[in-house]
């Protein structure tokens, strides 16, 4: 049985599971104790809502990925690729995305997708400021 007082959160989501514009929906339900307390579900938007000076800098350790994003030759090929490609490649042609390469040792968020070797995943725990137990 669940304490009480335990919180418990369930969250999902569907990959731009919208036929129309792509979008994802995200849902999550929070229980407290064996009681649903707080649930939602909502369309995920494209925009965080922030006015940025200058355009945002996207790490990429991946160089097609990298070549797909800038180059506009590709467009034709590309079409089968899924929303997200699509999406980082009009956001650098409006200059709102820089694509810059980061060199596959330096990708600090393989730590969070990643099994890495013990140094690798020192480094990238210290570079993330995550404490790790003694």
């Amino acid at each position: 049985m669940v304490d009480d007082m335990q919180l418990l959160v369930y969250i999902g989501s569907d990959w731009a599971g919208d036929p129309n514009t792509k979008h994802s929906t995200t849902g999550y339900v929070v229980y407290l104790g064996n009681n649903p307390i707080l649930w939602q579900s909502k369309k995920q938007t494209s925009d965080v809502h922030l006015f940025l000076a200058a355009p945002l800098i996207l790490h990429c350790d991946n160089l097609s990925a990298l070549a797909l994003s800038s180059n506009l030759v590709f467009h034709s090929r590309i079409k089968h690729l899924e929303t997200d490609f699509h999406f980082v490649r009009e956001r650098v042609q409006r200059v709102d995305i820089h694509v810059q390469y980061v060199p596959t040792q330096e990708q600090v968020v393989d730590v969070l997708t990643k099994g890495l070797h013990s140094p690798v995943f020192l480094q990238h725990c210290s570079n993330l400021k995550l404490g790790l137990p003694a």
